[in-house]
């Protein structure tokens, strides 16, 4: 088996990136949305960009209460990106406006990540 065929196996998961990365050994694997969180906040603070890195930093702190509360009482799973759906998403928005907290916060912490 040559080196590419290898690299697309060991993935759970195929995306490009992930590919590449594998391939070329060019960074640790993203098996989970806390670990590009992580990276891309160590990005921000690198650029200064504070405020956004906080944003991130909040945002991720409520992905990983919502993750608990979905657990009930049982050890919450990391958060990986396929469990992310839109069923998902809106479930986390209705808890987010459940638990008092306001549009705006809401609109903060499920924003486009792409940006």
């Amino acid at each position: 088996m040559d080196k590419a065929e290898e690299a697309r196996d060991a993935l759970t998961i195929f995306t490009f990136e992930r590919f590449e990365d594998k391939l070329y050994n060019t960074a640790p694997p993203k098996e989970d949305i806390p670990s590009y969180y992580e990276d891309y906040m160590r990005k921000l603070l690198e650029e200064e960009r504070i405020g956004s890195a906080d944003n991130y930093k909040l945002s991720l702190k409520k992905l990983n209460q919502f993750n608990i509360h979905l657990a009930k009482g049982r050890k919450p799973e990391r958060l990986h990106f396929f469990i992310v759906t839109p069923e998902w998403l809106n479930k986390f928005e209705r808890w987010m406006l459940n638990n008092d907290l306001s549009t705006n916060t809401v609109g903060i912490s499920g924003k486009d990540k792409t940006s």
